[in-house]
Order: structure tokens, then C-alpha cells, then sequence
């Protein structure tokens, strides 16, 4: 299982800005394999509401398509608790370490992030893999 972080799904939308990163978006965006969790959704709703010129009704769209499309863990309780021992072992963000905690609990194996911690291993079952270098 692999589980994408809001930078994949945003280059999958935004072909314009980036055309070789949104190729290798729609090709992970493509497996059968991917999850994601509720704050990526979020993150991406907020990002294009911020930076695009996308109507809200376009951005609902694009989320609804996302819980269609994917299965979408909710971030719960525990992974809130677990985001601050991950970031404490790992010296990730409190936001990075929740997405880590929802793909731990997801069972994903590898995390496609353009975040700058590729190739670390999180308690010797997830592994950050940015997919556009």
C-alpha cells in the first residue's frame, strides 16, 4: 500500500505549473494501491482555494472525486497522539508526522512526499519516497 501526501495530488491537478511532476502524479495517481488520508484532502482543498482560481463547486469536486476514487483514513484521535512521538523520533513537523501516523496505521509502506526527507525510514515499516526527483 502506498499512501500519497498532498504535494502528488496537487500536481495531478495543476499541469500547467509543473508539466514533468504532473505526469509523475497521474502515473502514481494511477495505481491500485494508493490511500490517503482526510487531512491530505484537506490540505489540498485549502491550497487550491489559496492559489488557484478553481469555484468552490470545482474543488468539491475534485475532493469528492478523491473519496470516490481512493480510500481516505480519517485522522483520529490516535494518530494525533502518535504524530508527537513520530516527530519527536524523526524531527518531522507536527503536520508531516500526522501524515505519517495515518500511513502507519494504513498499513502503506512507502509515503510519496516531495517533503526533504527522502529515504527515511519511520520504525522500519514506512518508507518517504519523493517521487519527482
Amino acid at each position: 500500500m502506498k499512501f500519497v501526501d498532498s504535494n502528488v495530488v496537487l500536481y495531478s491537478v495543476l499541469a500547467e505549473q509543473e508539466p514533468a511532476k504532473h505526469a509523475t502524479a497521474i502515473r502514481l495517481l494511477r495505481s491500485d494501491d494508493i490511500v490517503m488520508s482526510t487531512q491530505v484532502v484537506g490540505e489540498v482543498a485549502s491550497v487550491l482555494t489559496r492559489k488557484t482560481s478553481l469555484s468552490n463547486t470545482d474543488i468539491r469536486n475534485i475532493a469528492d472525486d478523491l473519496f470516490l476514487r481512493y480510500p481516505v483514513f480519517t485522522v483520529e484521535k490516535a494518530d494525533l497522539l502518535d504524530a508527537f512521538a513520530i516527530r519527536d523520533s524523526y524531527r518531522l513537523s507536527f503536520w508531516d508526522s500526522l501524515i505519517v501516523a495515518v500511513a502507519l496505521r494504513a498499513g502503506a509502506t512507502i509515503l510519496y512526499s516531495e517533503d526533504a526527507h527522502n529515504g527515511l525510514v519511520i520504525r522500519d515499516r514506512l518508507t518517504i519516497r519523493n517521487p519527482f526527483v
